[in-house]
């Protein structure tokens, strides 16, 4: 869909209509504003009801989705992981392995476990424009780049040069982020 469509709608252009998740023993499927899941319910438990599906993520544990309502969250709960905080018009969320994090009207939160700082959130981020949570880590997209912060034991902090970057992803160990050169990873990519 174009852009000015999408925007029309009520819906970010940066966030894809259809998409697939896949996590441990788990995958979904937004297709049509329709969550699909299947696999290991037991990792994650029953979905509750949506409406209007804008966004999904899912981790090993927990899930969480931006609907027309907000953000929801489910599944295991043992770091406050699923207990969403007040937010202030939700764009985004995105969740790692036991914390979440969301992109509002005004900034960039994250909640559940910070063993790793993976919450401690860079202050000096402006303009931010996607969030992503990886294994024990959280990277963020902003006006000046590419940063990320929490757990660094195989260097998945440690953003390399980026060309103007477009976006960025963190897995359990490593992060990448896509920019004018193409796929750039780091961390544990082997």
């Amino acid at each position: 869909m174009s852009d000015t469509f999408e925007a029309a709608a009520g819906r970010n252009p940066d966030i894809a209509d259809f998409s697939v998740h896949a996590s441990y023993r788990r995958s979904c499927a937004l297709d049509s504003r329709n969550l699909n899941c299947w696999g290991d319910a037991s990792r994650v438990g029953t979905l509750p009801t949506f409406k209007n599906i804008l966004q999904t993520s899912i981790g090993s544990n927990h899930a969480c989705v931006l609907d027309e309502q907000g953000i929801q969250c489910w599944g295991n709960n043992s770091h406050g992981q699923t207990s969403v905080p007040a937010l202030s018009k939700p764009i985004a969320v995105n969740v790692g392995w036991f914390h979440s994090c969301a992109l509002d009207s005004k900034g960039i939160k994250c909640w559940g476990d910070n063993s790793k700082h993976q919450l401690d959130i860079p202050k000096s981020l402006k303009n931010v424009r996607q969030i992503t949570a990886g294994g024990h880590h959280s990277c963020a997209l902003h006006d000046k780049g590419v940063s990320c912060w929490g757990d660094n034991w195989s260097g998945q902090t440690n953003v390399p040069d980026l060309l103007n970057p477009r976006q960025v992803s963190a897995g359990e160990h490593h992060s990448c982020a896509v920019d004018e050169t193409g796929v750039k990873c780091w961390g544990d990519v082997y």
